[in-house]
């Protein structure tokens, strides 16, 4: 059997791997035909283990070095849809390309509904890839067994990543709150199982030490994973304004919250019952998408993560290793940015005009 990730791979080999006749492996890789949709996944993907390249990406590759950039969002479909992080990365990573005349591919792809499969971006039309989101363990260990193809990690901790600090952000959220005269502030974050927010969870602890704030467990909320993965934020948000109603101390003066659809599910259900934002209660949104924090009402007080700077760090960072050269540093955390709007009071002589 040839090697794998050798261009001279015939259709001929894929067809007896894949005990199927040569027509049908052409017809599968080619998109033409009647091939069923769970043999043509079966004969790509077999393709893919061997390194068969189509007779078009195998002249681009003998001709010259490959510039082309790859994208891959590793993530649930209904997570993707509006998710303030995903969307602008694929927009300035696409701006990045274009400002820089490469040609790209960007691909979406549910590693976790299809944990056995690779990318179609692995076929070997780009030079390397950014990753946002989870990978699959499959897609790992190719990646492992392949440094031909480099990558660097987006918003996830890898050999080579980009990372938003969000430790700093929380810590530059309480700061901010504390100036303005709040002791007793609460958070509602997701579950600690995803970096990022582990991260938040230990800058909040680690500035309520710092700044000797009222806070306890009853206005620490953190969501389960099952209710991150659901997407489930207006029950959450719900169920939240309702505990914080009932606490048997009063409720804090002011709320970190993660993210932009949690922060307005809350607000949202808030104010349908009575209380009113930011005059009741402070909200500080941490990591919301820039367009979702402005064009909410009351616009989101926030700290936003810079991300057309993280895609450009990121996409320095693979040009590096794609042209062989040394990476300064290898895993970069960037700082995000505080933007004062209007869902954040003074308490310190009640001056509005200090939000």
């Amino acid at each position: 059997m040839a090697s794998h990730g050798k261009s001279n791979i015939t259709m001929r080999e894929i067809a007896e791997k894949a005990r199927v006749a040569v027509t049908t492996v052409s017809s599968a890789l080619n998109g033409t035909g009647r091939v069923g949709t769970k043999r043509t996944e079966k004969i790509r993907q077999i393709a893919m283990e061997l390194g068969y390249m189509p007779n078009t990406a195998a002249r681009i590759l003998k001709s010259k070095k490959n510039n082309d950039m790859g994208l891959i969002i590793c993530e649930k479909q209904q997570m993707i849809d509006g998710h303030g992080i995903f969307s602008g990365l694929i927009r300035h990573f696409m701006e990045e390309c274009q400002r820089q005349s490469l040609r790209m591919q960007v691909e979406l792809f549910d590693s976790f509904r299809f944990p056995d499969r690779l990318p179609d971006v692995f076929c070997g039309l780009v030079g390397g890839v950014v990753i946002g989101g989870t990978p699959s363990k499959r897609m790992l260990e190719y990646l492992a067994k392949h440094p031909e193809m480099p990558c660097v990690r987006f918003e996830e901790p890898g050999e080579y990543s980009v990372r938003l600090d969000a430790a700093e952000g929380v810590h530059m959220a309480l700061q901010y709150l504390v100036a303005l005269g709040h002791r007793r502030i609460g958070m509602l974050g997701c579950s600690r199982s995803y970096p990022v927010h582990n991260l938040a969870w230990d800058g909040f602890e680690a500035a309520v030490t710092e700044f000797t704030l009222d806070c306890d467990p009853e206005i620490m909320l953190e969501m389960d994973e099952k209710s991150s993965l659901a997407f489930n934020y207006v029950q959450k948000a719900e169920e939240t304004v309702e505990r914080l109603l009932a606490t048997p101390r009063r409720p804090p003066t002011a709320l970190l919250i993660a993210g932009g659809p949690l922060t307005r599910s809350f607000i949202c259900a808030a104010l349908k019952r009575g209380i009113r934002i930011p005059e009741d209660i402070s909200i500080l949104s941490c990591y919301p998408a820039t367009w979702e924090a402005q064009n909410f009402y009351p616009a989101l007080t926030a700290v936003e993560a810079d991300l057309e700077e993280m895609v450009h760090v990121a996409f320095s960072i693979l040009r590096d290793l794609m042209d062989g050269r040394e990476v300064r540093k290898a895993q970069v955390f960037l700082s995000p940015r505080l933007f004062k709007r209007d869902t954040v009071l003074s308490l310190s002589n009640n001056d509005k005009s200090q939000r």
